[in-house]
């Protein structure tokens, strides 16, 4: 029902990105709706690279309630921000890989003269600096 395995849901629970999760009487967990979402966001905020000690810094601050939305906030504009700036080097490497993919289109050798050859010399070099 969470798309993620057991073991990641015990991490998770050790770690303390989780609250208490209710169990039926076999042991299984009982996700209530809060349950479901937070750890959805849990899920994003990993999915998007926020490192463990983060996630657990922010879960922590929500337990604490409305005297933290400052800090919450800033945690989630720092980790937007480092979105941002990946998300930006990724679509210059996409942009890399799409003259790439037209080269070949085209037939051509990376050897060859041509605007596509020029133009990804031009996009590798801004990768160095």
């Amino acid at each position: 029902m969470t798309g993620v395995s057991a073991d990641t849901l015990r991490y998770y629970e050790k770690a303390g990105l989780l609250d208490g999760v209710s169990r039926n009487v076999g042991g299984h967990r009982r996700f209530s709706s809060a349950d479901l979402n937070g750890l959805r966001f849990v899920l994003k905020l990993r999915m998007t690279g926020m490192p463990i000690r983060d996630v657990r810094r922010y879960v922590e601050l929500v337990r604490q309630g409305d005297a933290t939305t400052d800090q919450r906030r800033s945690i989630l504009q720092d980790h937007g921000d480092r979105i941002r700036q990946q998300m930006s080097e990724l679509a210059r490497c996409l942009e890399i890989v799409d003259v790439k993919l037209e080269m070949y289109d085209l037939g051509l050798s990376p050897t060859d003269e041509h605007d596509c050859t020029k133009k990804l010399a031009s996009l590798l070099e801004g990768t160095l600096k």
